[in-house]
C-alpha cells in the first residue's frame, strides 16, 4: 500500500467495517502520527486489546457515514459484501475521503470460488455465507465499473486468494476447526502459509476475491 499511499502523510485514516479491529490496529502502528477511527455495527471482542493512543473504535453503521472529504485512507476489507445496496457504502465513502485519498477495497468476487478439498468438508462456512453475504457481489470488471461511475480513479485492480491463497485458506480453516493437536500444527504451517501468501501475491494462478485500490482525484 505504501505504494499508492506514503504512510507518513496519513493523519485520518477509517477502517469500516473493523471487525475485531486489527486492520485499524496495523494501521495505526505503521502510521502512529495518524488519527485512525475502526467502525463497526456490532462491537468487536478485541477493542479494548488494541486500544492505542491515536486509535478510536465505536458503532456505527456506514449507511450512516455522513463524513466529507477528511480521511487520507479508507480500508473496507470483506464487508461490502454483507450490506445490500452496497454500491450506496461505496458512494459514502468516496464522500468522505479528501481529495487524493485512497480506498482500499477487498471484497469476494461474484459466484462460488473454487476449492482444492472437497467443499462438502466447509458446509459449515458456506452456510454461513450464505447468510450473512446479503450484498451484491461482482466480478473485478464489474466493481471497478461501479467505482468509476462514482468517481474513482483505480490505480490497482487484481484477484487475491488465487490457487495458492485458497489452498491457505482451506488449509488453516480446517485446522482451525480442530483440537489442540490441528492449532499446533497451524503454528508450525506458518512458514508454510508466507510462502503461499507471496506466491499468490507475485504469481497469482486463476481467478480469486477482489482487490482494489483507488483514488478519489485531486481538485482540478
Amino acid at each position: 500500500i505504501q505504494k499508492y499511499v506514503p504512510l507518513s502523510l496519513i493523519q485520518n485514516a477509517l477502517d469500516g467495517a473493523c471487525g475485531n479491529g486489527q486492520y485499524a490496529h496495523l494501521i495505526a502502528m505503521l502510521a502512529p502520527q495518524a488519527r485512525v477511527k475502526g467502525v463497526d455495527l456490532i462491537e468487536g471482542k478485541n477493542w479494548s486489546g488494541f486500544a492505542m493512543p491515536n486509535i478510536t473504535f465505536s458503532q456505527m453503521d456506514l449507511c450512516d457515514l455522513s463524513e466529507k472529504n477528511e480521511e487520507d485512507f479508507i480500508v473496507s476489507i470483506d464487508t461490502i459484501e454483507h450490506i445490500v445496496h452496497n454500491e450506496n457504502v461505496l458512494q459514502k465513502f468516496f464522500e468522505a475521503l479528501r481529495p487524493g485519498g485512497v480506498l482500499y477495497l477487498a471484497v469476494p468476487c461474484e459466484g462460488d470460488n473454487w476449492r482444492f478439498f472437497p467443499r462438502s468438508w466447509f458446509k459449515r462456512f458456506h452456510e454461513w455465507e450464505e447468510h450473512e453475504h446479503i450484498g451484491e457481489q461482482r466480478t473485478i470488471k464489474e466493481l471497478v465499473a461501479v467505482l468509476e461511475q462514482l468517481g474513482f480513479k483505480i490505480l490497482l485492480a487484481r484477484n487475491t486468494f488465487t490457487f495458492w491463497g485458497t489452498i491457505v485458506w482451506e488449509v488453516e480453516r480446517l485446522l482451525s476447526w480442530g483440537g489442540h493437536f490441528s492449532q499446533m500444527l497451524n503454528v508450525l504451517f506458518m512458514p508454510f502459509y508466507k510462502l503461499f501468501g507471496l506466491l499468490d501475491l507475485y504469481v497469482p494462478i486463476g481467478k480469486g476475491d477482489n482487490l482494489i485500490i483507488a483514488q478519489k482525484p485531486d481538485l482540478e
